[in-house]
């Protein structure tokens, strides 16, 4: 499957912006790029995990014409892509900034990295033509999905006029290390059990998608960190 596309912002991320109208510092799309702040170029890319992982779930649960939803999820990757352009460009044209370089550099790499392995995940059902989809690999999705609203969460509080307070940031790190130890034995089990079911000839397959997914997680739970780490700095 060809990756090139035409760019599109998908309609459940304009919901999305809708919902945070409540939470007082977000602005809307169609901002000029200098007009944005980090927070909030990452509370966006944070949304398009979110309804990555949504999409990954229904491709997995139904595996009949899957070209189209695949190319839904290559579409959000790419759109990450933009943003993390648009956070090193912002960077260049930036003399100081709220936030420490290197913090807003990790940030964006982990968060990034989020989105590439759901993408990854989607385009190995492609590649190797999966006519079903294993339990821990649709377990481990559905853990992103609660470790992504998570950190959505604390970064809209991290654009808010009120902040992220480092007992929140606490709290938000203490879920994720409980879902991130959950992964890891979901991925464990799926592993076992793609041997025992699929034998050697799919083994390396399947292991390559609970792979992609279990990073998924570990790169949440480092977005955590980058979080943690800019709410303690901020306190001095």
């Amino acid at each position: 499957m060809s990756s090139k596309c035409r760019l599109t912002i998908p309609n459940e991320l304009v919901l999305l912006y809708q919902e945070t109208l409540k939470i007082k510092g977000l602005k809307m799309f169609g901002k000029h790029e200098k007009e944005r702040s980090f927070e909030e170029i990452f509370f966006e890319h944070i949304s398009l995990s979110e309804i990555c992982a949504a999409k990954l779930m229904q491709l997995f649960a139904n595996m009949d014409g899957i070209e189209g939803r695949i190319r839904e999820i290559i579409d959000l990757e790419h759109a990450g892509d933009r943003l993390n352009r648009e956070v090193y460009r912002t960077l260049d044209a930036s003399f100081m900034t709220k936030i420490e370089k290197p913090d807003i550099q990790e940030l964006i790499h982990q968060l990034d990295e989020i989105l590439d392995g759901l993408h990854d995940a989607a385009y190995l059902v492609d590649i190797y033509g999966f006519t079903n989809i294993q339990k821990e690999a649709k377990d481990i999705t559905a853990v992103i999905q609660e470790m992504v609203l998570i950190l959505k969460e604390k970064i809209a509080l991290m654009s808010s006029r009120k902040g992220l307070s480092l007992e929140q940031s606490q709290e938000g790190h203490a879920q994720l290390d409980v879902l991130e130890t959950r992964a890891d034995e979901l991925w464990r089990n799926g592993v076992k059990r793609s041997y025992s079911d699929h034998g050697e000839k799919e083994f390396f397959a399947r292991k390559e998608m609970l792979d992609s997914l279990e990073q998924a997680t570990d790169r949440c739970l480092k977005a955590m960190s980058v979080v943690d780490s800019i709410v303690r700095k901020e306190l001095h």
